[in-house]
């Protein structure tokens, strides 16, 4: 037997600047063959050395010692061309006694040398310690027990998701407000999470090269504070006692392993647990098959449970076990930026349902709802302290949303559910006047809803509570002012002005010294196209809740006469394409960089500008609503985003088209010169590219039939092959809220966004339908104890 294949493994290491020791384990690693070889460098001819080589195990035998006399045969130097050494005479032994003292300490033998002649090599062969071959044989019958298995799938079973996302993931920011912190590797740049997956990015390395010298073995193999740093983390968290339990368990014996194996023992056991709990999360989801054939698909619905971490509260009023959606990792993960109406609900499908967390999703439906104020839900919450109601998009996801949780969950009773509510008016003082008064104000979701489009119907307008600097350092005060008002000829809601951003595009200027603070980077005021979109989805969807009896309210009332969802539904259907599309002859009057524009925008907008400026947002609106639009001139659009709006390695899409004055294809927060398109990071959405459009811009293609109808998965793969070879390579092993141009690395953008990851999810889950491939996944498995490749 060769010994690449009875000893495959290896180790080298330098002892002093002339001693190497090479060491060669048997594939059971109970054997060891060491090598020790002292060159001669630097004319150093003394044999007397002060060096320990610590033996990885007990010493067996001395397989060999040779060394060259000092005396030389015969020099051959003269050869100008070839170097052809010297003839000396080699000296064979094998009693290391000469050389060395032996001397046993615990679990090894070290070689105390005194003398060790220049030229000198020994080999010799190690058994491991009893005690330690019995603890590394009890760790590979843990990972490889089905009783195990079992075990660990009833422990996991019962995790919450914000459990499961505490052992895997759990950011610094996160770890913080629990009062902990990330684990710190010298020589490592931080780790993403203070979970398990925190290093398996780190495992695959090593897996693939194979360097066992890389800093996180050397951590592991010098000390146990790793395993030590996750012990007391499963046991900080009071219902994680068993699996602490089983995890310390197992940690023990692995502890008494010969510490140079620890490091391999240690990668294959933080495998084995994420595996296990991975294996878990594909149960639970919508489509378990697809988790199990499409690694993409898996990698997302892992990448949500990210989000979903339980803190110290935003959104939450008694309710222990609700974990709040971090809008983005690192830089959305706690205090008032965690929480973002607009983004739980954009992300709300796919974290929430396609995950299979429906009663996660459900309380955070209910939980949105009790914050309803003027006809709307707020974009930050804030722990109902400071909430902002500067968002007219958020509501009509969050409509959205319900919609989807009862078409998915088949839950119409959650509009029957009871919501004690946090404002009691929608006037400030009157509802503090309540609140000392200990008024209580109750409504059923059908209410809230109800209200939602009533107030629509009606007209909101209000100022924002508390308006001033200390709510928005640098909005104008006309810009604290929300209008929105239904137009009945065309069934379009219509609002904001060009001091304020209510849609997703709400990047406010901040630098005076570029003069661009107070002012909208978009204002995008008049009736946005995706806002039509989401409005058309609501109306013909509650519309069709009410035919089936689970909706009580036919319509709205408008100037004391009934408008009914139908009629309603009716007028945007009829008016959308007439007043959103541009024709190509009316193209060909607008300015070269407008001429790409084939639906509107925005229309109705205070600057003219602002209509024809070519966004990706007619992507959402087509996502969400397709039936508004033209065939051939949803085609068409479609060509032209991905011809001027995409680039070859793209993860997003581009927020403005690049001819435009306006585009900038970088973000910069931290710009602090006079450049007005810039500084500040006022072109957050004037070109850099959002992740979270690239999935509604799939679903577009889907619902135009614009993929390849012999080659769909193909096709539909190549889109997705960016974000595979990202998620696949990146240590947070998910999606960034946006890019740079062309995907370039943008550092001021979150390295995990939620939107990022459940549309594309999103998407996966809509080509279910298109390609037999999907259709003809075999039924669900039950087999949780499946063992899946890494």
């Amino acid at each position: 037997m060769g010994m690449s294949t009875e000893y495959p493994y290896f180790h080298i290491h330098n002892e002093g600047e002339d001693i190497n020791v090479i060491t060669r384990e048997s594939a059971t690693k109970d054997r060891s063959l060491v090598l020790i070889a002292r060159g001669e460098f630097y004319h150093n001819h003394n044999q007397l050395v002060n060096a320990d080589i610590v033996l990885p195990g007990h010493l067996v035998s001395v397989k060999f010692i040779y060394f060259v006399t000092e005396e030389v045969i015969e020099r051959r130097w003269n050869d100008q061309k070839l170097l052809l050494g010297e003839r000396v005479t080699v000296v064979e032994l094998k009693d290391i006694s000469n050389f060395c003292r032996v001397r046993r300490e615990n679990d090894r033998d070290i070689l105390e040398f005194f003398r060790m002649p220049p030229s000198f090599i020994a080999v010799v062969e190690c058994q491991s310690d009893p005690v330690q071959e019995a603890s590394k044989r009890k760790v590979e019958e843990y990972v490889n027990s089905d009783v195990v298995r079992q075990r660990l799938v009833d422990i996991i079973s019962k995790f919450s998701p914000a459990e499961t996302s505490y052992v895997l993931f759990s950011s610094e920011n996160e770890e913080k407000a629990q009062g902990g912190g990330l684990y710190r590797i010298p020589n490592v740049p931080d780790l993403p999470f203070a979970g398990i997956e925190g290093i398996r990015s780190i495992i695959r390395y090593l897996r693939l090269y194979n360097d066992v010298g890389h800093p996180l073995c050397d951590n592991v193999r010098d000390g146990n504070w790793l395993i030590e740093y996750w012990n007391d983390r499963f046991r900080r968290h009071r219902k994680l006692k068993e699996f602490a339990d089983e995890f310390s368990s197992i940690a023990e014996e692995l502890k008494k392993m010969y510490r140079p194996h620890i490091p391999s023992y240690f990668c294959d056991l933080t495998n084995f647990f994420s595996q296990m709990i991975r294996s878990q999360i594909h149960a639970r989801a919508k489509d378990e098959n697809m988790c199990i054939e499409i690694p993409l698909y898996s990698y997302l619905v892992e990448a949500c449970y990210q989000f979903l971490n339980n803190l110290p509260n935003p959104t939450q009023k008694g309710e222990e076990n609700l974990p709040t959606m971090a809008a983005g990792l690192p830089y959305f993960a706690n205090g008032w930026t965690r929480s973002w109406g607009r983004e739980t609900f954009i992300a709300f499908k796919g974290v929430y349902l396609i995950s299979g967390l429906y009663q996660e999703g459900r309380k955070q439906i209910l939980n949105y709802a009790s914050v309803l104020r003027h006809g709307l839900i707020p974009n930050i919450f804030d722990q109902a302290r400071n909430p902002r109601y500067n968002s007219r998009d958020s509501v009509w996801w969050f409509l959205k949303a319900i919609v989807d949780y009862i078409e998915l969950s088949d839950d119409a009773g959650i509009l029957e559910e009871e919501i004690d509510m946090v404002f009691l008016s929608n006037d400030q003082v009157e509802h503090i006047y309540l609140r000392e008064k200990k008024v209580q104000k109750k409504m059923k979701l059908y209410d809230i809803v109800q209200n939602i489009f009533q107030s629509h119907a009606s007209g909101i307008k209000f100022r924002e509570w508390n308006a001033g600097p200390r709510l928005d350092t640098f909005m104008q005060w006309i810009g604290f002012e929300v209008n929105l008002k239904l137009d009945l000829e065309t069934g379009f809601i219509y609002g904001g002005n060009n001091k304020n951003c209510l849609t997703w595009m709400d990047k406010m200027g901040s630098s005076h010294k570029a003069k661009n603070a107070g002012l909208p980077a978009t204002p995008r005021d008049g009736a946005p196209i995706e806002l039509t979109a989401l409005l058309k989805f609501a109306v013909s969807n509650f519309s069709k809740l009410h035919a089936r009896g689970v909706y009580p309210y036919e319509g709205v009332t408008v100037n004391q006469t009934n408008f009914t969802f139908e009629e309603w539904e009716k007028k945007i259907q009829d008016n959308f394409e007439r007043l959103y599309f541009v024709p190509s002859e009316a193209r060909s009057q607008l300015q070269p960089h407008q001429r790409k524009t084939v639906y509107r925008d925005v229309i109705g907008a205070t600057d003219e500008k602002e209509v024809y400026r070519l966004r990706p947002n007619v992507c959402v609106a087509m996502s969400v609503a397709s039936e508004l639009f033209v065939h051939e001139h949803a085609v068409e659009c479609l060509k032209i985003i991905q011809e001027n709006l995409v680039e070859e390695r793209s993860l997003g899409i581009k927020t403005l088209y690049p001819q435009d004055p306006l585009y900038v294809s970088y973000y910069d927060y931290n710009d602090d010169t006079t450049h007005f398109k810039v500084a500040q990071g006022f072109s957050y959405h004037n070109g850099p590219e959002w992740v979270w459009l690239f999935g509604h811009f799939l679903i577009a293609k889907l619902r135009y039939d614009t993929f390849s109808n012999t080659q769909f998965l193909a096709d539909f793969a190549s889109y997705t092959s960016n974000h595979m070879r990202h998620v696949e390579t990146n240590d947070w092993r998910s999606l960034p809220q946006l890019t740079n141009h062309n995907s370039e690395y943008c550092k001021f953008a979150n390295k995990s966004q939620a939107s990022s990851v459940a549309c594309l999810l999103e998407a996966f889950f809509e080509a279910r339908g298109k390609d037999r491939y999907f259709n003809g996944l075999p039924s669900k498995k039950k087999n949780s104890m499946k063992k899946k490749a890494d």
